[in-house]
């Protein structure tokens, strides 16, 4: 019976090694992507609010649930809110999400429609940016890339 303990990022790199160019293209791909996170991570550093807001785009589901995912991009939204990202009534960001969602309301901010699209997951949303602002200000890259 064949053994077979090695992890994708192993399979891939063997096949890497023999020459298959569909390998060879995915691990380019791979390559940029952590290039791209890492310079990405380096802007968050700064606590810029269109970079802490941009992250909520690097976030991917790995062993998360669909729900862990979306509370932890909107923590992300929520914490770039926070740090001056216009979240308000007439903001780009809240005209871009009211065009898709019949239940926006006048005057409200992104942080409302948040908590109603959120319900019970809110307080945890929030929990998730003040410990991924603390991460920022401490310039604390790996628990920064344990949010992504």
């Amino acid at each position: 019976m064949l053994k077979t303990s090695l992890t994708w990022n192993q399979w891939l790199d063997k096949a890497v090694d023999a020459g298959y160019p569909a390998a060879i293209a995915q691990q380019a791909l791979l390559s940029e992507e952590a290039q791209a996170r890492d310079l990405a991570l380096s802007a968050v550093q700064s606590g810029d609010p269109d970079a802490i807001f941009s992250m909520s785009d690097w976030v991917r589901t790995g062993t998360r649930t669909e729900e862990e995912t979306a509370t932890l991009i909107s923590a992300w939204k929520i914490l770039a809110c926070q740090k001056g990202y216009d979240c308000g009534p007439g903001s780009d960001w809240m005209l871009s999400a009211c065009s898709w969602n019949p239940q926006c309301a006048n005057g409200r901010t992104y942080t409302d429609v948040l908590q109603r699209q959120l319900g019970s997951q809110y307080d945890e949303a929030v929990r998730l940016a003040n410990s991924i602002s603390q991460a920022i200000v401490s310039k604390d890259v790996q628990a920064l890339r344990s949010y992504l």
